[in-house]
């Protein structure tokens, strides 16, 4: 990879059984598929779980992460912001817009956030992800023909556009769909994926990615 990542998502780890069948099988999944220039995080919305020591590190919000940082680390938040409806979400805002501030710290030109149920699932997506160099690209849903705002690529050319949103009030963005009101300069059309959970059982081989996975459902990197 020709530049450092910052790959992360947004969480809320309710107990042990969410952590295995989520969270960790994203950490899993990244750790395998994203060796190299990414650095693995999860942004925290003060969930009640604590992952145990040895699946990463864990700093808190105001806490100053090491510029050394290697292994998978978490970034939590004491208080909770939640979700009050569905598009009345200011714990995820807080957790997303708080991934400029880590990638800026830690020196990173790129920001990759993956959903923690969305999987890239082949090779050939990841590195055509890594060639990336300008704008912010989200992914696409092909069921509903929208942007699928689970992947989104943002480079440092962006970064100044991304920190105007972060200082805006977020009530502001209260009862619109994130895919409303980011800036996307692109979308990713080119690979093969969807929300199969909501019309299938199984992901389909061919699949470069799959979004809203289901903890019974197979992910892979092929």
């Amino acid at each position: 990879m020709p530049s450092k990542t910052l790959l992360f998502c947004t969480s809320y780890i309710a107990d042990q059984q969410a952590w295995q069948q989520r969270y960790k099988r994203w950490l899993e999944h990244y750790r395998q598929a994203s060796p190299g220039h990414y650095l693995l995080c999860m942004i925290d919305d003060a969930s009640p779980f604590v992952p145990p020591e040895k699946s990463l590190s864990r700093y808190m919000a105001l806490d100053e992460i090491p510029l050394n940082v290697a292994r998978p680390f978490m970034l939590s938040f004491p208080e909770r912001l939640g979700r009050q409806a569905l598009t009345v979400y200011p714990g995820w805002w807080r957790s997303f817009f708080s991934a400029l501030r880590v990638a800026q710290h830690l020196g990173c030109d790129r920001i990759v956030h993956a959903e923690s149920d969305f999987y890239v699932l082949s090779q050939k997506m990841f590195r055509e992800l890594g060639k990336i160099e300008q704008g912010w690209w989200a992914g696409w849903c092909p069921r509903y023909n929208c942007a699928e705002t689970a992947l989104q690529v943002i480079c440092a050319d962006q970064f100044a556009t991304m920190k105007l949103l972060s200082d805006t009030d977020h009530k502001r963005f209260e009862n619109q769909f994130a895919e409303e009101i980011l800036p996307f300069s692109g979308f990713l059309r080119q690979f093969d994926g969807d929300r199969y959970s909501e019309f299938r059982r199984k992901i389909p081989a061919n699949a470069d990615y799959a979004a809203q996975v289901l903890p019974e459902q197979a992910v892979w990197l092929k």
